[in-house]
This record gives C-alpha cells, sequence and structure tokens, in this order.
C-alpha cells in the first residue's frame, strides 16, 4: 500500500463518500477525522510522539517586596510567575523600606496569587529549607525568585523519562500531588532527592486550553539550565484548514485513513465494514514495527549477553562499568 499525503479537505471527503454524500450535520466530516486522528495517535506511545525534554530553573527579580500583618506582597518582572496557592517559593530581598534593611531568605508557602506579577506569601519562612538563595541583588532589584513549578510544553501528552542534570546527581521520583504537599508540609526529603507531580493550571480564557506544569519539592534554591532531562509524549494538532495534513508520519497516513473510513460507518465499540478490517491490520502491523524499536527497559536484551543488572537512573542500561 503506497504512503500518501492526505490533506484535511482530502480526508473530509473520503469520509463524506463513506456516508454516501449525506453527513450527519451533529457530528460533521471535520469532526469525525480530527476524532480518528486522535484515536490512532493515542492507541499506544508511539515513537514519533517522544520529543527531547529540558527543564530549566529560572530566577526572576523582585521589583517590591514588603510586609504586612497578611504577608509579604511580592512583585516579580515579565514573565509572570506562573504560581497558584499552597506552593513555596525560594526568595532572597531585602525590604528596603526598613531603615536597617528587613532580608526575605528561604522558602515561603504562597498565600494567594494578585495577579500575573503579583502574590503574597507567608510571614513564616524557613531560611533552613534545603539551601539559600546566595546571589547578591543586582542594582535596581529588590531580591530574586524561584518557584518550586516549571511550565512544561505546550502539546505537553505524558512524562516519559525525567532525570535530574548529569552534575546534580538527584534521584527524580514521580508523585502525587497530594504526597507532594505532604513532603512539603513535614519537609520530607534531601537534598539528594527531588519529587515531581504533573498538573494544569486552570484556563486563563473559556477558548484557552489548560496549560501543563510540573511541580518540584524540595524547591530549586539556584537557576539551573537544563536542570531536569528526558523526554515526553506529544499531542498530535488537530486538523483545521482543508490544507492541514496530520502531524505522522508518512506511512501512518494509511493508517489515518482508513480510521476516519471506518469512524464515519460505526463506532469503536461497534466495528463494522471492511474500513474497520483494514483499520486493525494496519494498527497491528505499526504496533509491532514500533515495539521492536521501542528501548523502555534500557538496551535491548540479547540470548548471547542477557542483562542481569537491574535498570536505574544511574545505570540506565542495566551494567555498570569502570
Amino acid at each position: 500500500m503506497a504512503n500518501q499525503l492526505r490533506t484535511f479537505a482530502q480526508l473530509q471527503a473520503a469520509v463524506t463518500h463513506v456516508l454516501a454524500g449525506t453527513p450527519n450535520a451533529n457530528n460533521p466530516a471535520a469532526a469525525i477525522v480530527n476524532m480518528a486522528l486522535n484515536w490512532a495517535a493515542n492507541q499506544r506511545p508511539w515513537l514519533w510522539r517522544q520529543r527531547p525534554l529540558g527543564l530549566s530553573v529560572i530566577e526572576q527579580s523582585i521589583t517590591a517586596i514588603s510586609r504586612g500583618s497578611d504577608g509579604i506582597t511580592v512583585t516579580v518582572t515579565s514573565p509572570g510567575h506562573n504560581l497558584i496557592g499552597g506552593l513555596q517559593a525560594q526568595i532572597t530581598g531585602t525590604n528596603n523600606s526598613n531603615p536597617g534593611g528587613v532580608p526575605f531568605n528561604g522558602s515561603y508557602i504562597v498565600v494567594s496569587v494578585i495577579d500575573a506579577n503579583n502574590f503574597t506569601v507567608s510571614n513564616a519562612g524557613t531560611a533552613g529549607d534545603y539551601g539559600l538563595v546566595t546571589n547578591t541583588p543586582a542594582t535596581g532589584n529588590v531580591g530574586g525568585f524561584i518557584g518550586g513549578q516549571i511550565l512544561l510544553p505546550t502539546d505537553f501528552a505524558t512524562m516519559g523519562v525525567l532525570k535530574s542534570a548529569p552534575n546534580s546527581f538527584r534521584d527524580v521520583t514521580a508523585t502525587s500531588l497530594d504526597d507532594l504537599l505532604t513532603r512539603r508540609q513535614f519537609a520530607y526529603g534531601s537534598t539528594y532527592e527531588l519529587y515531581y507531580a504533573i498538573s494544569y493550571i486552570p484556563q486563563s480564557t473559556t477558548t484557552s486550553e489548560p496549560l501543563p506544569m510540573i511541580f518540584m519539592f524540595p524547591t530549586p534554591t539556584l537557576p539551573t539550565v537544563n536542570f531536569l532531562q528526558g523526554n515526553y509524549y506529544r499531542r498530535i494538532p488537530m486538523l483545521v484548514n482543508g490544507t492541514d495534513v496530520p502531524d505522522v508520519p508518512s506511512h501512518f497516513q494509511d493508517l489515518v485513513y482508513f480510521a476516519a473510513r471506518a469512524f464515519a460507518k460505526s463506532t469503536e465499540e461497534d466495528q463494522l465494514g471492511e474500513d474497520w478490517r483494514i483499520t486493525n491490520m494496519l494498527l497491528a502491523q505499526f504496533s509491532e514495527e514500533d515495539g521492536m524499536s521501542q528501548s523502555w527497559a534500557g538496551v535491548m536484551k540479547s540470548t548471547l549477553f542477557p542483562r542481569t543488572f537491574p535498570v536505574s537512573q544511574f545505570y540506565p542500561n542495566g551494567r555498570i562499568t569502570a
């Protein structure tokens, strides 16, 4: 079967042809095509959905900081802080309105978010929370701020592998938000451990999507490029314009084509007709090919040299070398 790049308009035409030229107004051809594309792309963690991931810890400048009875109000420069209530912020700075200068060094719980550039933290800071941000504030700035969260790529679907930078030697462990908050509350952890959970910032408008974000504990204390490294599985964008082509490999286009025709006739739960037979045949074929090249467990095993060591972050190939 020849590989062919098919546009959104051509895929819609194929669906209309299956429906004898009269698609349902409540389920138009465009919706059927995108439904089939999404279904095919999410049948397994295809290799072509993987993307490398590098997450950097960025310190923002604090342009104003003041202490009041209801907490400490912090103003940061653009871009925004991307905080939500209950998180921790690593802050260093001085309240210049006080003649003696009141230091704000350590981790503080975020009490409320005022807007994209202003938030308040509790008065009770812990200066010994796994180190301090010790850099000297630059001229014109009051201090620096590091949050315990990093925005993920907007096409993020799910995490593949996440590890610490080669020079940080931290054991990185995925957990839940509930466990993460418990660890913050009771300060469970050490400088050799990093726990993370993935969640989403609620949509800013009714027409926008929630933004994926990774939350960390302990809060990083120093700005670091590529603090975390790994890979993730991306979402496949939906088709909008008639000239759009599905963002999948060329040999995968046939699966999308027959899946769209199949969905036009019946749902996944009630598979009927030749188009569903071909769709399932192609899906099995591509799954087998994709599985032969997957390496979730490190180096592929062979009958001559089977791997006997467990796989870990520091020995990803399952072997110890000098």
